[in-house]
């Protein structure tokens, strides 16, 4: 059973059948089992959504204060700085060349992409970051984020996307090779289409592809827990 968020995301729904901060085992919820148990697609989402805020506690961490903290650590190990030094030193290092990113996931860094759908962590972000942001598919485990006022275009991010999905990110935790984008003014989510595809698509005379359903995108929302035989889902450990 799928749901599409937004117009842009698919939604599938699980029952967490156990787990912990290593793996989790889950079952698809399927159009027998909504049956069994006499709930309508609403209900099931609204009881999905509620069961995420409740057992999967939000993170949103700066990727650069997270580089920051292991090459501080690096360069006082092997140089023998002092803490305050090496994290002076390592200031200096990310600022020169590093993009202002923040990771999105839940604690347990397991399925965590689905995180981004509930409104109220969207907003959250807004805050985090200062404003509008794109996200960008990094596995159905996480999420990055990159606020606007970065000087980087939706085709740039695109790129980048697909390049680490093509190399890095295995089929079972692939996402989309798509953007995002979250309007903090107007509180909407959207699919970003970058400028050169969009006038691709309008020359060709086609709507834009932002209502384009995406057969691939499937993030994960848990139900209360069952006994059924369960489906193992190897998590990330960052």
């Amino acid at each position: 059973m799928y749901s599409d968020y937004a117009n842009t995301v698919r939604l599938t729904y699980y029952i967490r059948v156990l787990g912990d901060s290593y793996s989790m085992s889950s079952l698809m919820i399927t159009n027998f089992l909504m049956e069994k148990y006499g709930v309508t697609l609403e209900e099931l989402h609204a009881l999905a959504m509620e069961n995420l805020e409740q057992f999967s506690p939000v993170v949103c961490v700066s990727l650069m204060d997270t580089a920051e903290e292991v090459i501080a650590d690096g360069l006082s190990e092997r140089e023998g700085l002092s803490d305050e030094e090496a994290r002076e030193h390592a200031g200096e290092i990310i600022s020169n060349g590093g993009m202002e990113m923040y990771y999105l996931s839940n604690e347990f860094k397991i399925n965590g992409a689905v995180c981004i759908i509930n409104e109220k962590v969207q907003q959250m972000v807004a805050d985090q970051v200062g404003g509008d942001y794109y996200v960008l598919p990094s596995s159905v485990h996480e999420v990055i984020i990159v606020p606007k006022r970065v000087n980087v275009s939706p085709r740039e991010l695109t790129d980048m996307v697909n390049a680490v999905n093509a190399k890095c990110v295995s089929e079972d935790e692939y996402l989309s090779d798509n953007i995002y984008q979250y309007d903090a003014k107007e509180h909407k989510f959207s699919r970003c289409v970058p400028e050169r595809n969009l006038k691709k698509n309008l020359e060709l005379d086609l709507e834009p592809a932002v209502d384009v359903q995406e057969e691939k995108n499937t993030l994960q929302s848990g139900l209360p827990e069952q006994s059924h035989e369960p489906m193992k889902h190897s998590g990330r450990i960052h």
